[in-house]
């Protein structure tokens, strides 16, 4: 990671890098995944920009990492069927609930990564979905204090354009709709 660029307190990404930045080992290359990766997920907007949120954290630290997308969302992207698990040390999964039966792959594939699990609801902690990572940072569901959500920091990147338009039915119409007189 970049020596120079250390998160702040502020930056709901710090605890994350903080774990993954351990005296004995760094990542070498990294692999996002969240519900946005899973094929039958539901990617919410609040997955996409947790998602956001840590791969510019990442890239900001210098943490070399790819996004895993679900084929369904991202057709031409990276998914994590094409994804090779050589290829990474570390997994990331953020956001959303760690609970049902798409973790049971996620962790047999990548087994010899390092797995961990940021901003996400814990539903069951001793369901094999949670216990299968290597730590977990929880937002929700554990005796901890809640975090607040990695979305809520995530940068919205460049305005789409916008054009409105207003109907009106004139003057007098909304002032007979405002009940004066004129």
């Amino acid at each position: 990671m970049d020596a120079a660029w250390r998160p702040t307190a502020d930056d709901l990404a710090a605890e994350p890098l903080a774990a993954l930045r351990t005296p004995k080992r760094r990542p070498g290359r990294l692999l996002l995944t969240g519900w946005f990766s899973f094929r039958d997920g539901e990617a919410t907007a609040g997955d996409v920009l947790a998602q956001r949120h840590l791969s510019t954290a990442l890239a900001r630290a210098g943490v070399p990492h790819d996004t895993a997308w679900s084929p369904v969302f991202r057709p031409d992207a990276l998914s994590l069927t094409t994804a090779d698990p050589r290829r990474y040390d570390t997994l990331v999964f953020a956001c959303g609930p760690v609970h049902g039966p798409q973790f049971e792959l996620l962790h047999r594939r990548f087994g010899s990564c390092r797995r961990l699990a940021v901003g996400v609801s814990v539903v069951e902690p001793a369901d094999p979905a949670v216990t299968g990572f290597s730590e977990v940072l929880a937002r929700d569901g554990t005796p901890a204090p809640a975090r607040p959500d990695l979305a809520a920091a995530a940068p919205l990147g460049p305005l789409p354009p916008v054009v409105g338009v207003v109907l009106s039915g004139g003057r007098a119409s909304t002032a007979a709709a405002a009940g004066t007189r004129r």
